[in-house]
């Protein structure tokens, strides 16, 4: 009897056991499907700044030396690699390249070969800056022959114009996400006069002309780049005029202004307007490409600076910079060079390039 009634309690606990264990397990498994998912937060993207760099070259004049080269790429074969890195890039194109059919030659009234452009886009060159004192050497037609040259080599072209319509035709150029404006002006034309009611075929300074184009273009533009075909020949400082103008342009909301004519370099400045905007001002980008007898135009070189835009938009232009260059004759032969490559051969060192323009070289 004993040993039946201790079988019975001793079932009994077992039961119970597993009863207790079950029930454990349902609250166990309750528990799990009853837990609300943890929310993840997500991080929202960061925006990066958008920056390019932006550079100029000095003059590009062909001489009757310069003429008949066939291919102008072995010139410039010393500098490409730092031409193309550039993200926008521009050049001024004195000699308009109006082509063979004009007849080639060289100063006073200057026709060069079209495929130049050719070997400047193929170099890295973006943009081409043609309003100049030579822009009408061969008149109207040169004018036009010109300007339908570097339009089928697939460059844009400022300055000069084959209509009213394309000279209202805003040079805007969306460089990697910023928007990049360009105008371009020249002092005179020499003794070229333009014909009656076609103005429009080269962009001469008038500085409230200046000042409506800028307004004009600034809705549509980060950065508005003003060419100034300005001072005098051979002298290494700006004069009172030059330095009159660039305030006027600043004022009127210019980010950088590119000089040349002088065919010297002259210093670089930065103009701070009074309701605060700056202004990069490089007064003379002196020769790029050319064979003038003065030794001292055979200094150039390339201005450059860079922008940086942010998620709201603000723009930035800082490390204005220049890198010196000398074009250097071998035997017939005309080529740029790195002056810091040449320095022992050319007429200025890097340091009076420095001391002259007042940035750091690049290169």
């Amino acid at each position: 009897m004993k040993k039946i009634l201790l079988i019975c309690c001793t079932l009994f606990l077992l039961s119970a056991c597993t009863i207790s264990e079950k029930y454990q397990k349902i609250v166990s498994n309750e528990t799990i499907t009853d837990k609300q998912p943890e929310k993840v937060e997500q991080e929202a993207p960061v925006i990066k700044d958008k920056k390019i760099s932006i550079a100029m070259i000095g003059d590009i004049l062909l001489h009757e030396q310069l003429l008949y080269y066939q291919d102008y790429s072995p010139s410039f074969a010393a500098v490409e690699d730092t031409l193309k890195s550039y993200d926008f890039l521009l050049a001024n194109q004195e000699s308009l390249p109006v082509g063979k059919e004009f007849g080639l030659s060289g100063y006073p009234k200057f026709a060069s070969p079209d495929y130049i452009v050719r070997d400047l886009k193929e170099t890295g060159i973006d943009l081409l800056s043609v309003a100049n004192n030579h822009t009408l050497d061969r008149g109207e037609e040169g004018v036009l022959a010109a300007l339908k040259n570097i339009k089928s080599y697939g460059l844009p072209y400022v300055g000069a114009y084959k209509s009213a319509k394309d000279r209202d035709k805003m040079r805007i150029i969306d460089v990697k996400g910023i928007k990049v404006g360009t105008l371009s002006y020249t002092y005179g034309t020499n003794d070229n006069e333009t014909p009656a009611g076609k103005e429009y075929l080269v962009n001469r300074i008038d500085l409230d002309t200046i000042q409506k184009d800028i307004k004009k273009m600034r809705p549509n533009s980060d950065v508005i780049i003003v060419n100034m075909h300005w001072g005098v020949e051979y002298q290494s400082t700006p004069n009172k005029k030059q330095k009159q103008m660039a305030k006027v342009i600043s004022e009127a909301g210019a980010d950088i202004i590119f000089g040349h004519h002088p065919h010297v370099l002259q210093p670089y400045e930065k103009l701070t307007a009074k309701d605060g905007h700056e202004t990069h001002v490089f007064y003379s980008l002196g020769n790029f490409f050319a064979a003038m007898q003065d030794p001292s135009t055979y200094v150039g070189g390339i201005a450059s600076l860079n922008v940086v835009k942010n998620a709201e938009g603000d723009i930035r232009i800082i490390s204005p910079g220049f890198t010196p260059t000398a074009i250097m004759n071998k035997d017939g032969f005309y080529s740029v060079e790195f002056l810091k490559d040449v320095e022992k051969q050319a007429v200025r060192s890097v340091d009076w390039v420095k001391e002259t323009v007042g940035v750091d070289s690049k290169k």
